[in-house]
């Protein structure tokens, strides 16, 4: 395998090298700052005719002491393109009292709704709203869940309807650390949650999205009948499903935690390995087209065309955008008999990506697939290089070793950094799962062209199933090895970047073996270390409580520099993956996997509980001098005496039936807390009564996550 070398001091060679950077700068300046950009566009105009003016100037064309002014303007012109860009990509949040009531509204499905365990869940645009007298324009997207019937089970791509719904803005849960989820949400547009039961709903027409799109869901519903009709069911279906045209929705969570803990994760979706497949077959049999400049020319239009329907039928991911851009690129560079620079196709490839959307840089598929294809045309060949052998098959698996290498080096502070775990056996993952993958793709389309012939397709699919099945187990067991993933990892995006620079420097001095690169790098290690002592310095002495914001349950967290306790009610005891979303990326941050579980459905009044500061009683509990009651019945009464009881905190909790004077009358306290396992009513009621007798209260469910220094 060769790629061309990239040399810094060649840089002017790959111009969409250098102009994909400053573009990227100033997309990040504007994700961190909002600015106001009316009068950008009038900037970068001017910008834009200056350098021209510079570059027809025969002074500045030759003179290398005004080159620099030249590049300047390029560099400031494309920061502000990206910031300005983003700013006219970025949609603004709705007016909430344009949603305050339940409404009825207009809406356009745009996407396959996805099975969940009691409803159907898709994303509409919402095109008008029902206000008194007459329809008016909306036009926002938003998260719908469909109570499952037999109706909501057969919507699809460009169904219009008729809905009427309590259309909510999406919010965070405020938990410390956790997936930001309206933020998600907002990259892809979308502000607005809501669910509809089934008698609330009606189908209106059809065929009202987008022409190509349309096509392409239609497209793969096709191919994915195919598959049931000749009997894929399970998680062989689920697998091929995602592998080849990216549907994922019938992926189990059991089958997405094994690839992803085994290091497969990579093959379910359609990436450069799938578009890389699809255009050696189309340039294969198109072949025959070379010998004319014309014929060339054909081939070229209809490899991208089948590039780019192929990434429409597979759901247009980043990584499949980025592969089909690049081999169009490709395609394009040898029908003008230019060779192509892959640094400067890859550059190229993401500058247009983020002209058309900024907010790919946000995406995490965007960053592990550019990082990943970015390592393996850096790393793999020189890794390639340090061993030479001489066996066919032992090449082959050598090549798959370091390219599983390199791909791993571009991937792991982004892995770290988002998904906390590292795949121990990668290298073996990846010796099995390539090649069964690509076999896989290649009987795939053998079986879409032979499908209308019972016989042939018949073998096909037999043949199929066994390596789908045999990818299954193969990942299956890689999974169930001992330490098959280190898990719980935790980084900081700081640390990400320095984790980048000591990869990018280390591999330098393996390569040239130059000493400068080795002290640097060994002073890169110096500055991750002093960050990490810094992080670590500020949690010595630390002791905090948490009250986490988990949809109808109750969490409370201490945490101090020794121990970590979890105080939670039986949804949070029976459901780890609410600790693993809500909860635990908190723990990691401070220094923790795991917790001391208790579950406080089980505890009685008299309980008694200690340990080192914390003394629980009677849902009384006190850590150093501070007192925190918590109310899970509604036997207030039984804390009566003759005189008021003093505690610092009050922990409403369970959905109590309880007046608010009724606990004034029997506590002094300085906070009431509503925590997550109340209903929105009635903590609306409790507030009302709070500001009537003027007491100081916090609502989880509205506020997020309640956090006190216990110190």
């Amino acid at each position: 395998m060769y790629y061309e070398k990239f040399k810094m001091t060649d840089i002017h060679k790959y111009p969409f090298v250098r102009f994909v950077f400053p573009l990227i700068f100033g997309i990040i300046i504007q994700l961190n700052t909002n600015i106001t950009t009316s009068s950008f566009l009038f900037i970068i105009i001017f910008l834009t005719s200056t350098i021209l003016a510079l570059s027809i100037s025969q002074k500045f064309a030759k003179s290398f002491h005004f080159r620099w002014i030249y590049g300047a303007f390029v560099n400031i012109t494309l920061i502000l393109l990206g910031i300005y860009l983003t700013d006219y990509k970025t949609i603004p949040p709705p007016d909430e009292n344009i949603f305050a009531n339940e409404s009825s509204y207009t809406a356009i499905i745009l996407e396959t709704p996805q099975e969940k365990t009691k409803s159907y869940k898709t994303t509409v645009l919402i095109e008008s709203k029902f206000d008194s007298t007459s329809w008016q324009t909306v036009d926002y997207k938003s998260i719908i869940y469909f109570k499952k019937d037999s109706l909501s089970a057969n919507l699809k791509y460009g169904d219009k309807i008729v809905l009427n719904s309590k259309i909510s803005l999406v919010k965070n849960a405020g938990n410390p650390h956790e997936f930001d989820y309206a933020k998600y949400l907002l990259q892809k547009g979308i502000y607005l949650q809501g669910y509809v039961s089934s008698e609330k709903w009606r189908f209106l027409s059809e065929n009202n999205g987008d022409i190509l799109t349309s096509y392409a869901k239609k497209s793969q519903h096709y191919l994915l009948n195919i598959y049931k009709q000749y009997n894929f069911e399970g998680q062989d279906f689920a697998v091929v499903a995602a592998l080849t045209l990216g549907y994922k929705n019938d992926i189990d969570p059991e089958t997405r935690e094994a690839y992803a803990s085994s290091g497969a994760m990579h093959i379910l979706a359609v990436s450069g390995l799938h578009v890389g497949i699809i255009y050696m077959i189309i340039n294969f049999l198109l072949s025959f087209l070379n010998r004319k400049k014309a014929g060339k020319i054909l081939k070229a239009v209809l490899i991208i065309l089948i590039l780019w329907a192929f990434a429409y039928i597979s759901g247009l991911s980043p990584s499949v955008k980025r592969s089909a851009l690049m081999f169009s690129l490709i395609t394009i560079g040898t029908v003008l008999r230019r060779q192509a620079n892959i640094y400067n196709t890859i550059a190229a490839s993401a500058f247009i990506l983020l002209l058309f959307n900024p907010y790919n840089i946000s995406s995490v598929g965007f960053q592990l697939s550019y990082s990943a294809v970015l390592a393996i045309v850096y790393f793999q060949p020189k890794i390639y290089n340090v061993f030479f052998v001489k066996n066919w098959l032992g090449d082959k698996i050598w090549a798959l070793v370091t390219v599983s290498l390199a791909a791993q080096l571009g991937t792991m502070p982004i892995s770290f950094l988002y998904f906390h775990q590292f795949p121990t056996y990668f290298i073996i993952t990846n010796i099995v799962v390539i090649p069964l993958a690509s076999i896989i793709l290649y009987f795939a389309i053998s079986l879409f062209a032979t499908s209308w012939i019972p016989i042939i397709g018949t073998i096909v699919a037999f043949i199929l199933k066994k390596i789908v099945f045999g990818l299954n187990y193969s990942v299956n067991l890689i999974d169930s090895l001992p330490f098959s993933a280190i898990k719980n990892i935790f980084i900081s995006p700081p640390e990400a970047i320095i984790f980048y620079a000591l990869i990018f420097i280390s591999g330098l001095f393996f390569i040239y073996k130059n000493k400068k690169y080795l002290q640097l790098a060994l002073g890169i290690i110096i500055i991750w270390i002093s960050v990490g002592i810094v992080q670590n310095y500020k949690f010595i002495g630390n002791e905090k409580l948490f009250i986490y914001n988990v949809r109808k349950a109750s969490a409370i967290n201490i945490v101090n520099n020794q121990n970590n306790y979890l105080f939670c009610d039986t949804t949070v005891i029976n459901n780890p993956s609410i600790i693993d979303f809500s909860i635990k990326n908190n723990w990691l941050n401070v220094g923790y996997k795991n917790a001391y579980l208790q579950n406080i459905d089980s505890l009685k009044n008299d309980s008694i509980l200690e340990f080192d500061n914390l003394k629980f009683k009677n849902n009384f509990f006190k850590y150093n001098d501070k007192k925190f009651l918590i109310i899970r019945d509604n036997k207030v009464a039984d804390y009566y005496t003759e005189n008021k009881i003093d505690v610092d905190y009050i922990i409403l909790s369970n959905d109590v039936y309880l007046k608010i004077e009724d606990i004034d009358l029997l506590f002094n306290f300085d906070k009431i807390i509503f925590d997550s396992s109340n209903k929105y009513w009635r903590i609306d009621n409790w507030i009302e009564e709070c500001k009537e007798l003027d007491l100081e209260y916090f609502s989880v469910p509205d506020s997020g996550v309640f956090i006190l220094d216990l110190q």
